[in-house]
This record gives structure tokens, sequence and C-alpha cells, in this order.
């Protein structure tokens, strides 16, 4: 079937050798590109460490590493994969995140109950000890309540994921929310004050997720919300959002700064204005769901036929900003 279709583009995200394998035979038999996209460095920890697993992670590292050679551009989660891996791999990477449908208008910070505070609103998986991050704001809130500093947790996770970690995390200061389909999950959002993002401080997951953005990004940007992140101050995710100004990084697992960054975001409206309105500005100019999909045809279309001019510099978002400024 596949040969039948006669692709010009074998494209791929890999993940195994199996994968990469098919991927590359694919390639050969219907003569076509091969364009891998990266989502997480995957690379750097599968089968790391495992002498059990030597040998599969050597025919890993080679079968994906042929993929890579083989390919005229390379597709990357993140400005920062993108940069690395084409200095690594001599092959040019553009960085593609998650695309959204960004609102053409920023809706105002809503008005809240001043015996309840500002709402944090997180909304995703609470797997790979993310769970524990949580936790520890609902501590700190639940602290700085103590004090007369209002502001509660509302927790929106995939069902399984609170039957197994619901009783972790109860507290005063946070609250259980359930779970929301896809279409609840911009109302969610808007209705929210502040957006939470958190990343494991566990060694393996900091490296896994190092070069990674994660896809609730865009969707929290896009409400035009300050996001608070609590999460290895190095990885990817936390790195976008301290470096766009789009909301407070706490980067390390330390109880009296998640403190004294919340008392901030709690108390200074005006912050949170400032942080929220850069937001929405950076997921109109990022993440604009038909400027990311022009970005994507241009780039296979150069893997397809060759380079076109005006095209963006691998690795780098450079050349293209200032065509997309609104």
């Amino acid at each position: 079937a596949i040969v039948e279709f006669r692709p010009e583009i074998v494209y791929t995200l890999l993940g195994s050798i199996q994968i990469s394998a098919l991927a590359l035979h694919c390639a050969k038999v219907c003569n076509a590109s091969i364009v891998p996209h990266f989502m997480d460095d995957w690379m750097t920890t599968m089968y790391a460490g495992r002498p059990d697993l030597v040998i599969q992670r050597r025919l890993l590292l080679r079968t994906a590493q042929r993929v890579i050679r083989a390919a005229p551009v390379g597709m990357a989660i993140s400005d920062l994969m993108a940069a690395e891996y084409t200095s690594t791999y001599g092959v040019p990477f553009y960085s593609f995140m998650n695309c959204v449908s960004v609102p053409a208008e920023m809706r105002p910070e809503a008005a809240f109950d001043p015996a309840v505070g500002p709402r944090l609103v997180y909304v995703g998986g609470l797997h790979l000890d993310r769970w524990r991050s949580l936790k520890e704001i609902g501590e700190a809130l639940e602290r700085l309540n103590s004090e007369g500093i209002h502001g509660k947790l509302f927790v929106y996770a995939p069902a399984e994921h609170l039957s197994e970690f619901s009783g972790r995390l109860a507290g005063p200061s946070v609250n259980i929310a359930g779970s929301l389909a896809q279409d609840q999950v911009a109302e969610a959002l808007t209705g929210g004050h502040i957006l939470v993002h958190v990343e494991s401080f566990e060694k393996t997951s900091r490296q896994y997720t190092r070069l990674s953005i994660s896809t609730k990004i865009p969707q929290y940007l896009a409400a035009g919300r300050p996001l608070f992140c609590y999460g290895p101050g190095e990885i990817g995710s936390c790195r976008f959002v301290e470096e766009n100004e789009c909301g407070l990084v706490v980067g390390v697992q330390d109880r009296s700064e998640l403190i004294s960054a919340l008392r901030r975001m709690l108390q200074d409206a005006s912050f949170r204005a400032r942080l929220g309105a850069n937001a929405w500005t950076t997921a109109r100019q990022r993440f604009d769901a038909p400027k990311v999909r022009e970005r994507f045809r241009s780039v296979i279309a150069q893997a397809a036929w060759g380079p076109t001019t005006g095209q963006e510099a691998p690795g780098s978002r450079v050349q293209l900003n200032a065509s997309e400024e609104m």
C-alpha cells in the first residue's frame, strides 16, 4: 500500500528500533526523502544504564542515527533541541511544537472571591512524579493561606490518574476538579488566574525532558494567563517560559523559594497581567495553527524538492520572527 501511494516524504517520530528500521526501508523502496521529528530526547535515556540492554541500546542509536544521516532536514519539539541536534548531527533541524487556535483577543482576568483568592489551574497528567510537585505547591499555598494570602489550586487530570494520585494530593488548598474533555480545556484555562505547569525533579525524568516543550505550554499561553512553572530550571519548558517572560519559574526544589514566588503571583495583579499579555502575544507569534501549518508545509517542501529562498536558518527562528510579528 505504501509503494502504491508513492510518497515523496516519509515522516516519522521514530521512538524504537523497529519503527526506525521500517521508516528507512520505506524511504528506500519508495525513493523518498525521510524526515524525523523528535518530541523528546529519548535517544539519551532509552535503555541507558541497563547492562542487560547494552546491545539494544547500540542498535537503537545506530538505527536512529542512520535515519538522521539520511534525512535532508529534521524536526524537533523545541528551539533548544533543534539547535543542539543541528550542531550534533550536522543536519538542519527546525523546531515544531504543538500548535493551537489562539483567540483574536485576549480575555481579561476574571474577578475572584477575596476569601478564596486567585485560582491556580493545572490541566494535565499526574504521572512521572508530577503529582509530587503539585503536592508541594498545595502545601506552599496552605502556608500562605494561613498568613491571610489566599489562593487555591484546581487540578484537572485524566480519570485514571485521579484514581491513582488524588488521595496523595488532597489538602485544604487543593481542589481535585475532575477530568476535562478536549473541548472543555480552553474554558477551564481562561477561567483561571494563574496556570500551573510542573515537571519532576527526579534525575531520569529531568534528563528525558531536558530539551522538550510540554504540549500543554501552547494551550496555556493561548489563554492569556500567566504561567507558574515548578520544575528543573534547565529543562526546555521552564527555559522557554522564562526567556519569553510568560510566567514565573521556580527552577529548584526549595520550599522557601516556592512560597516566595507564589506570594508574588497571588498578591501582584499588575505582574500577573503583564505576564499574561506576554503569554498571549507569544502564542500568537509562535503557536497559532495557521502559521505553524504554513511553516510545516514549507519545511516539508524543502525536504521533498530542495531549499527555497527565505527559508529560516536551521535550529533557530531568528529569521522568521520579524515576519511573524502581529
